[in-house]
């Protein structure tokens, strides 16, 4: 009787030359998948912001009151650390103080991750009245991760009230603040 033994598994070489090909292909894939995620959080937590401004301007305009949006201390007086929660809320006295019987409209969640930083310049709030204009507060909100400005944007609030998220018009890979300037995420 002739029995021939078939051949099972791979030979030592097979296999390193298998593990050597998807370690290459894991150590040059998951740093791209990395930086996609990233852009990807960006690019939805500033079109959140987008739509959070917009809805302050037009919870001004339907409602006919001064609209605030800021991030308020233990004293429900606004302040400038834009990594705390931001409310929305109407500001019937128009001072930038969540005053009694003033309506929280709205609230978005602090920032959870320190790679993370929101600024709105040296304003502690913006306010549209109720014609949706933002005079006295037009700026450039900056949103940077990971102090790395190419991964940070900016939404351009303008003095009538128009809401915009910033381009990079010059296509060197930097979002620009209203004066066409690129931010600055190092701080």
């Amino acid at each position: 009787m002739n029995h021939s033994v078939g051949r099972q598994g791979f030979t030592l070489p097979e296999l390193l030359i298998v593990l050597v090909i998807a370690s290459l292909l894991i150590s040059t894939g998951v740093p791209s998948m990395i930086r996609m995620t990233e852009e990807h959080r960006v690019r939805s937590d500033l079109r959140l912001l987008h739509r959070t401004f917009s809805l302050a301007h037009a919870n001004a305009v339907v409602t006919g009151q001064h609209v605030t949006l800021c991030p308020l201390n233990t004293g429900k007086r606004c302040q400038n650390d834009w990594s705390r929660a931001l409310v929305m809320f109407i500001d019937v006295n128009d001072n930038r103080v969540l005053d009694e019987g003033e309506v929280r409209l709205s609230e978005l969640a602090a920032l959870s991750d320190e790679r993370i930083s929101r600024s709105y310049g040296s304003r502690s709030a913006v306010t549209f009245d109720p014609l949706g204009s933002a005079f006295g507060h037009n700026a450039t909100f900056k949103y940077c991760f990971n102090g790395n400005s190419t991964l940070g944007g900016t939404l351009i609030v303008s003095g009538p009230g128009r809401i915009r998220l910033g381009q990079d018009q010059d296509g060197n890979g930097l979002p620009e603040d209203s004066s066409g300037h690129d931010i600055d995420c190092s701080s």
